[in-house]
């Protein structure tokens, strides 16, 4: 093969590389959900802009950071949430899926908010590389609910008292 053929190559498979890393920017900028990846040691590798966002932190400061010491280090009641028991490190653990609803992730302030995410293992040749978790804020439909059912319970209250009195609709 001819120095020109193959440089000719080179640069073809360098602008098919290209395409193919801009359009999976693209993906990754115009998804509606927080996204991002770690490697075996948790540490985050990549992450969206979106994600970025809802945890208030921006793209280059959660790179290479301890996702679970970074976002997922205490339960919504509170307590220390051990990384033993985080969800994200039994995908890297056991290469399995996990699935979670009504959780809590932590944002740059201090503040929470309610998640579900999917946290699904990459894997390379068969073996696990990292995870990819993908993320949405559930605070205002878990606030819609918790709010019907305080209104549930005044209203039950209000009926059982006037039943007791004996009050009767006119």
């Amino acid at each position: 093969m001819s120095d020109h053929r193959v440089r000719d190559e080179r640069r073809q498979a360098e602008e098919a590389l290209a395409r193919l890393r801009r359009q999976y920017e693209l993906i990754l900028n115009s998804a509606g959900e927080g996204i991002y990846g770690v490697d075996l040691d948790g540490n985050f590798t990549f992450i969206n802009p979106k994600g970025a966002e809802l945890l208030k932190w921006t793209v280059a400061e959660l790179l290479g950071k301890p996702a679970h010491a970074t976002i997922h280090h205490t339960k919504s009641d509170g307590s220390k949430y051990p990384v033993e028991a985080c969800p994200v490190h039994a995908s890297l653990r056991t290469g399995a899926t996990q699935r979670v609803t009504n959780d809590a992730f932590w944002r740059k302030d201090g503040t929470s908010f309610r998640v579900d995410y999917v946290s699904a293992p990459i894997k390379e040749g068969g073996q696990t590389v990292g995870a990819v978790v993908t993320f949405r804020d559930i605070t205002e439909p878990f606030r819609d609910i918790t709010e019907r059912k305080r209104a549930e319970k005044r209203l039950i209250g209000l009926l059982s008292i006037g039943i007791s009195r004996g009050d009767r609709p006119k």
